[in-house]
């Protein structure tokens, strides 16, 4: 709705702010709690979308005082129960857009149905692997967003190399 009225879209500008991050920074996004995330976005819409989002309505559609959002926003403490935070995300996300899997794991996207079945298995195995072991799905998801980020920069400095000597 914000984009038909205004030609802005807050999820696509705070993904492209996330983008635009330098990628240790994303990489540490991930361990990020989801209040952190929630602060996050909390001061992104505050700051880029002042206008749009005043401090009044956010708080009201968040159900908190005004007070109670700036110290969410800011640094100061506000104790929230994480059934309180993701109460929020989903208040957040239909502000906004942003999914609430961004802000419980960070998750943004769906399953691609081209997704070849063999991978699907594969997944399903490591899924089983990391429930045995005890490793939370999320931290899981984040360790394999890490892996590709870190093959990503080989691939990079192994084509780099590859100019310099071909």
């Amino acid at each position: 709705m914000e984009y038909l009225l205004t030609g802005r879209d807050p999820q696509r500008d705070f993904e492209g702010a996330l983008r635009r991050l330098p990628p240790e920074d994303r990489a540490r996004l991930y361990f990020a709690s989801p209040l952190t995330r929630l602060r996050l976005v909390l001061r992104f819409l505050m700051s880029e979308y002042p206008a749009e989002f005043p401090e009044e309505t956010l708080a009201e559609r968040l159900c908190l005082s005004v007070e109670e959002l700036r110290r969410l926003a800011g640094t100061g403490e506000l104790t929230l129960s994480d059934d309180h935070v993701a109460a929020m995300a989903e208040r957040l996300e239909q502000l906004t857009a942003i999914p609430v899997h961004w802000f419980m794991a960070g998750f943004n996207g769906e399953l691609s149905p081209c997704i070849p079945p063999e991978r699907l298995a594969a997944y399903a195995r490591i899924v089983e692997k990391a429930a045995v072991a005890g490793i939370r799905p999320d931290v899981l998801d984040m360790a394999i967003d890490l892996l590709i980020l870190q093959h990503n920069e080989l691939a990079a400095d192994h084509q780099a190399a590859a100019r310099r000597n071909g």
